[in-house]
């Protein structure tokens, strides 16, 4: 009857899938400090490397989202197949958009970071830690794990959205109007045939792998991945790591 250590435990199974994919939104921001600190020394155009990087993260990050929270109950069955994944699945699929958004505060918070503008970042966190505090003692009551992840999903939104904004005021950026529209169409576009892949009557391992692809092929085509600008983005990491 100990509702906390089972709440604790449910919201831990769907915790390890964000973690894991946490990481890989990490290690890009890994490769992207150097490149902006040199950029900002040398004072050259932002621009182009920010809607490179934004672009690669948003794209990477929402195929694995979509995927998970579609698949959110496959996945749940394959880690604990003993277990009622019932509410499980539920919190991945929250949580997944947690995911998307503290991968975009990687992108801007390193920005930041590059430039120094560390007083933006630690006002923007202790506004996180009290939304935090104070929506968790409001949802966890009720909601209990999928308030918890709520709670995230709330915060990382709110924090990525700011940075964001700090971002674009302080180095004047530009994304252009076309970047959202082409956003608009990829999303629409791998949700879609992420829910259709549900619907056929495979392995789900196979429909799983058709959707995967079929995502990827859609970021080339709707140009929210671009093979020389990944190549230009690798070339740059190489070069920095040479300096």
């Amino acid at each position: 009857d100990d509702i906390a250590a089972s709440q604790a435990g449910v919201y831990a199974r769907a915790w390890r899938l964000f973690d894991a994919g946490n990481n890989i939104s990490y290690l890009f921001s890994v490769i992207l400090l150097p490149l902006f600190a040199a950029i900002i020394k040398e004072k050259e155009d932002l621009q182009g490397l920010v809607k490179q990087s934004f672009s690669i993260m948003l794209s990477m990050t929402c195929i694995i989202a979509v995927l998970c929270i579609f698949y959110s109950h496959n996945f749940m069955e394959i880690m604990y197949p003993e277990q009622n994944n019932e509410e499980a699945s539920t919190i991945l699929k929250i949580l997944m958009g947690s995911f998307v958004s503290i991968s975009v505060t990687y992108i801007f918070g390193t920005l930041l970071t590059a430039n120094g503008n560390l007083k933006y970042l630690n006002i923007v966190a202790a506004c996180g830690v009290v939304i935090n505090i104070s929506l968790n003692f409001l949802f966890i009551p009720h909601f209990k794990a999928v308030g918890a992840a709520f709670t995230s999903l709330s915060v990382q939104f709110i924090t990525c959205v700011i940075q964001f904004l700090i971002a674009k005021k302080v180095f004047n950026l530009r994304l252009g109007g076309g970047f959202w529209i082409r956003l608009f169409i990829f999303l629409a576009a791998i949700s879609a045939i992420t829910y259709l892949s549900t619907t056929l009557t495979l392995n789900w391992w196979a429909s799983f792998g058709i959707a995967a692809g079929a995502c990827v092929i859609i970021a080339f085509v709707t140009k929210m991945l671009d093979y020389k600008e990944i190549k230009d983005l690798l070339l740059s990491s190489m070069q920095n790591l040479k300096k």
